[in-house]
């Protein structure tokens, strides 16, 4: 049931990453075009700068948690690689503890936000009036996302505290990326 769930959860943070690297790509398209306009007509396509800020934020927020599946964030592992492996789990434990923490009050934060950012019907500023919602949904979803992920590293470390070999999880997560999923 447990790798059920963890399946399930990798799936939805790749489709996450997947709308992500989209928005990247329309960025570049959208950014591209607007130099191309402004060099050869003069003026900036309306708009461009709100649909911007918008893709920035889902690219940025829907692919944290992947990146953390995939441990792919900027790691410093001077230290813990030198060290014996129970007490350089035991300090990744209390970096993940503290990283869930701040993550996880992030992630409510922004939800509520997200909220009341939906129940007011709120909008951006500029020339293109955008409903700032979805971009602040997607902050929270993201930064849910990651915090989950957070809690299955957690549990991870435990695991190899107390064992002293990968728990499930990780021995999955190698065996899904050795197959290409």
């Amino acid at each position: 049931m447990i790798l059920f769930v963890a399946r399930a959860f990798i799936s939805l943070t790749r489709g996450m990453a997947v709308l992500g690297a989209l928005a990247a790509v329309v960025l570049m398209a959208g950014i591209s075009a607007d130099v191309a306009r402004r060099y050869f007509v003069g003026s900036s396509i309306l708009g461009m700068l709100e649909v911007s800020e918008t893709l920035m934020v889902l690219m940025v927020f829907l692919g944290m948690s992947y990146a953390e599946h995939t441990r792919t964030h900027v790691r410093m592992t001077l230290l813990t690689n030198r060290l014996p492996p129970r007490i350089s789990a035991t300090l990744r434990l209390v970096a993940f503890l503290v990283s869930t923490w701040v993550i996880g009050w992030m992630a409510w934060q922004t939800s509520m936000r997200a909220r009341s950012s939906i129940e007011m019907g709120e909008f951006g500023m500029g020339v293109l009036q955008l409903p700032l919602w979805p971009a602040r949904a997607a902050i929270a979803i993201g930064l849910l996302a990651a915090t989950v992920q957070l809690i299955m590293r957690v549990v991870d470390q435990v695991y190899m505290i107390v064992r002293g070999t990968p728990s499930v999880l990780t021995q999955n997560e190698e065996r899904m990326e050795i197959i290409g999923l």
